[in-house]
Order: structure tokens, then C-alpha cells, then sequence
């Protein structure tokens, strides 16, 4: 990043509800390999799903799509699946597997309208939906962008807020987790992934919500080559060495080879919500070794005690986006660990609090070190 004003902490606190309304001021193109498809304007908010334009999909990848006027139906061949949908029926195939969308199928100028949660998973990170705002993003690339505070996180507060194609306009790196605590996430390079309670990482549809997370824009300042083996503390500490001003957000992208990562994820909860510490008495672990991958995360300055986790936080994903989790541990061998300097934080906070009373008055600050290091 250019011409930071070292020192300066922009803190700004808005407060609002995060609903359907804020999240759909206009459908993202649908893109194939980063291009816009054709027709992709028809794209539409169908309560929480995105649709799409079928026809013009299969046609970028080069697939086939056959309709029946009479039966209002279509059959199509799309990323070496098979597809049947049917014009105002929830009910569709893939692969000759009945499935149950959220939205049914309908024409809108003449093309079959279809979720595209439903096709994501099958073309895999080759079709995506993205606003494109990248090179000029709402806040600028300079800022760190929240939903809610780790306090309420750590009090129980589960519920979705924010949907992932709405933080996705806000950053191309960051770490959160997902509604009703359902697992660990982490972006990277504009991709989210959900690190589920068994330890394996999945896509993440754009409608899919978040309770917490904190994303920002990677544009590296700092960039340590680590060229023997460490530990996490020593890994840890070169960083925290090289950073110079510790008034500021650290963004931090690690890449390399790993003979020992340990991580760990949460399940889904049920109402009533029980305190994070709670959870993570039990919680999953996982051992990888002898893997390369990518851990992503912040370092957060003193000032942010009770809005986020004051130092490091780092979530992992394996180089074949297969396993991952909240980082507990690792040594590693080689690789490079950046940092991105940011001086500015914006926080969004859900308008109505998403706890009781009771809950939104406990003292959870001896909970942190319990949830963040497995202590």
C-alpha cells in the first residue's frame, strides 16, 4: 500500500441491520473465469438466492441445453453434470439425483431463471458471482471491515448477519465463521471456504451468512522468507518484529510447507446459544502433517480488546483446499509470511442485539485466551 498516514486509527461504528435489503442494492455479474457472461443483467434477487440466466451459463462452458416449450422443462449438460429443472417446480435432478431448490425455476425475458447455488458447487471456482469493485471497493483498500465484535461472538451471539456476497465486497482475505457457529471459515484470494466440524473445507455459497467476521483488501507491505524451520511463537515473533507501528491492523498471508499444523472447528449450535468457551472444551482438533497450505488472518492491536482478538489470529487452508481450521499450532519448515499494514477499521453491528439481557452483560474477556489458543 502507498502513502499510509502512519499512526492515524480510523475507528468507525455504524449502527444498522443487516438485512435483505442492504445486501441486494443490485445483483453481481455472473462471471466465468473472471468474464461476465452474457445476459448476466437478467440476473435477480429471488429472496436469498441469486438467480441466473441457465442458458447463457452452459453456453460459456461450452455445454448443452435442451427445452421443452410444451412441458416447460429443460435438460442440460453443464461441467460434466446433468441437469433438469422445470419452470415453477422446486423439484430438479442432478446427475438423476432429485434435489429440492429454495427458489423454483421461472422465464424472465425469455430466459430460464435458476438458483446459482445450485451450479457453483458443480463448476466449482470458474463461476462465481462478483461485484467487480476490487480496484475500487466501498471503503477503500486501506480498511478493515467487521461484522459484530468478538465479545458478542464469545457471548453467544450465532445468528447470521451479513451475507458472504455482501463481505466479499469488502475484502479478498479474511476469517469469521458462519450461522449458528457452523464451522471455521477463511477467504483467500477472494474465495471463502468453510472449515466444517470434521475438519474438511468446502465453497461457500454467496448466501450463506455470517455471525462475525473481519476481512480487508491484501496488498502486502511487509514480506518475511522463512527459510527454516519454526515454531509458531518464533514464527510469531519475527512478524510482530517487523511490524512498526503497533497502533495499526496487520493482515497477515502465510504461505509455505508445514511438517505440523494443528487446527480446530466448532459445530453447528441449537438454540439457547451456549458461551463459546463452553463449546471449545469439547471442540474437534486436527493434526495435518507434512502439508503445504495457506494461513490467513490479523494481528489486532491493545486498542481492540473486546471488538476483536488483541494480537494474532490465523486460520489455515491446505494447498488442495481440502482441510483447514482455526490455527492451535504448527511448525513450519519454508515458505513466506506477509503483512499488510491497515490503518483504518470499520464495524458493522446488527441494529437489535442478538442476545438477552443476561448475555449481552457478561464479563467473557478470561473466555478469550480459552477459545483462541485452546487453553
Amino acid at each position: 500500500m502507498r502513502n499510509k498516514l502512519i499512526g492515524i486509527l480510523t475507528v468507525l461504528l455504524v449502527l444498522f441491520t443487516v438485512l435483505p435489503a442492504f445486501a441486494r442494492t443490485g445483483p453481481p455479474p455472473v462471471m466465468v473465469d473472471g468474464k461476465p457472461i452474457a445476459s448476466f443483467e437478467l440476473s435477480v434477487w429471488q429472496g436469498e438466492e441469486l438467480m441466473v440466466p441457465l442458458r447463457a451459463i452452459v453456453k460459456a462452458f461450452d455445454g448443452t441445453l435442451e427445452w421443452n416449450a410444451d412441458l416447460q422443462t429443460t435438460t442440460a449438460s453443464l461441467c460434466s453434470a446433468s441437469l433438469e429443472f422445470k419452470v415453477g417446480d422446486p423439484n430438479a435432478n442432478i446427475n438423476g439425483s432429485p434435489i429440492i431448490l429454495q427458489e423454483a425455476p421461472f422465464i424472465a425475458e425469455g430466459a430460464l431463471m435458476v438458483p446459482l447455488s445450485v451450479l457453483s458447487p458443480i463448476c466449482g471456482e470458474r463461476l462465481s458471482a462478483d461485484s467487480i469493485i476490487g480496484t475500487n471497493p466501498p471503503l477503500g483498500r486501506e480498511t478493515l471491515y467487521q461484522m459484530s465484535t468478538i465479545t458478542s461472538l464469545l457471548a453467544g451471539a450465532y445468528d447470521g448477519q451479513i451475507a458472504f456476497e455482501v463481505l466479499r465486497q469488502y475484502g479478498d482475505l479474511g476469517i469469521g465463521t458462519f450461522d449458528k457457529l457452523d464451522g471455521e471459515m477463511i477467504e483467500v484470494d477472494g474465495k471463502f471456504y468453510q472449515i466444517k466440524a470434521d475438519g474438511t473445507a468446502h465453497p461457500v455459497a454467496g448466501s450463506t451468512l455470517s455471525p462475525f467476521a473481519a476481512v480487508t483488501y491484501f496488498d502486502p507491505d511487509l514480506s518475511i522468507v522463512v527459510d527454516k524451520e519454526m515454531s509458531l511463537a518464533q514464527l510469531q515473533e519475527q512478524m510482530d518484529k517487523a511490524m512498526s507501528n503497533k497502533n495499526m491492523f496487520y493482515a497477515i498471508k502465510i504461505t509455505g510447507e508445514f511438517p505440523y499444523v494443528k487446527t480446530r472447528s466448532v459445530p453447528a449450535q441449537n438454540k439457547p446459544y451456549p458461551r463459546l468457551a463452553d463449546i471449545t472444551k469439547n471442540q474437534p482438533t486436527f493434526e495435518l502433517k507434512n502439508v503445504k497450505g495457506t494461513l490467513v488472518g490479523f494481528w489486532c492491536p491493545a486498542v481492540s480488546q473486546g471488538v476483536n482478538v488483541p494480537g494474532f489470529h490465523l486460520h489455515f487452508l491446505s494447498e488442495d483446499k481440502t482441510a483447514g481450521g482455526h490455527l492451535l499450532d504448527l511448525s513450519m519448515a519454508k515458505g513466506l509470511a506477509q503483512l499488510d499494514a491497515t490503518p483504518c477499521f470499520f464495524m458493522a453491528l446488527p441494529l437489535t442485539d442478538p442476545l438477552d439481557a443476561n448475555a449481552s452483560n457478561r464479563d467473557v474477556s478470561a473466555d478469550l485466551d480459552k477459545v483462541e489458543k485452546g487453553k
